[in-house]
């Protein structure tokens, strides 16, 4: 039987694929998937410091006196697009009102905004959460506002959620009650 000459690792050494390809939104998750293969296949030494034969070392290279460091400018690379994103996001935060939309659309807007900041790796506590889902309601809502912000035990989220669609229906009610008796 003749042998292969093939000098490439076929797909059966690397039985696990990764699912993300990497883009400028996701590199916290690539990362997770990439770097558990590349320790597993031990192939740290190929990425993170390769040392590239001289005949392969280029006139650059050569000039300059020092090997390409790929791995570490991905790194570089795309920690500040992960940094720039979560800076997008907090202001996206601090700005997302009820405004125009309706409590549906609030809500998971709100809940959208910190699950992105918790994937590009800066998560927002329960409070910050809390204070930016009251921040962004309009005056209507200062009720429901001073009884989250009395309590001496944060309300979980779920529960303020539901207090603050709760006063929606109420007032509507109350609205839609006054526009028949008029």
């Amino acid at each position: 039987m003749a042998e292969s000459n093939n000098s490439f690792p076929s797909s059966s050494v690397f039985p696990n694929s990764i699912s993300e390809k990497l883009d400028d939104s996701n590199f916290l998750l690539w990362h997770q998937q990439v770097k558990p293969a590349i320790k597993s296949h031990q192939l740290q030494c190929f990425i993170a410091n390769p040392l590239i034969p001289p005949q392969f070392l280029t006139n650059a290279d050569c000039q300059i006196g020092k090997e390409n460091q790929v791995w570490e400018k991905i790194h570089e690379y795309f920690n500040k697009q992960t940094r720039a994103q979560a800076r997008k996001l907090s202001t996206e935060l601090r700005s997302t009102m009820l405004k125009d939309k309706s409590m549906h659309a609030f809500l998971p807007k709100v809940q959208e905004i910190a699950d992105s900041l918790a994937s590009v790796g800066s998560p927002i506590s329960p409070q910050e959460h809390v204070d930016a889902l009251l921040k962004g309601l309009p005056r209507g809502y200062n009720s429901v506002i001073l009884v989250v912000e009395s309590k001496f035990e944060p309300l979980p989220i779920a529960e303020i959620e539901a207090l603050l669609l709760a006063h929606k229906i109420i007032v509507w009610s109350y609205r839609f009650s006054l526009s028949l008796s008029i």
